[in-house]
């Protein structure tokens, strides 16, 4: 089964929540297997929940960019960080969005070179 991190402006309706979702304090606000629904995106849009884990609609892909970003250089830096995060539950959408935004400054300070 395929699983996606998604932000919350990507869902659709349709989509499953793939594994709970909690706000800071540890309360469950949605559980695993909840149904997306256009009520549910406004609700996690009000509790200020950014990503969530999901399984797609059938048939349905996300989208990939494809960028500049796949150099060498680049997919060096990602298996450095990569190294940094492996004690990590990088399936979890706070460590998604934290290591996304790690390589994303890693790529900014470092440059291609």
């Amino acid at each position: 089964m395929k699983i996606n991190n998604l932000s919350v402006g990507d869902l659709k309706p349709g989509m499953v929540v793939a594994s709970g979702v909690s706000n800071l304090s540890g309360q469950t606000l949605l559980q695993a297997n909840t149904p997306v629904t256009p009520e549910i995106i406004r609700m996690l849009r009000s509790w200020g929940v950014e990503h969530v884990s999901v399984i797609p609609l059938e048939g349905s892909e996300p989208e990939v960019a494809q960028s500049s970003t796949d150099t060498p250089h680049n997919q060096a830096l990602r298996t450095a960080l990569e190294q940094r995060f492996r004690l990590t539950q990088r399936d979890h959408p706070v460590i998604q969005a934290v290591f996304s935004s790690c390589l994303e400054r890693a790529l900014i300070r470092i440059p291609n070179e």
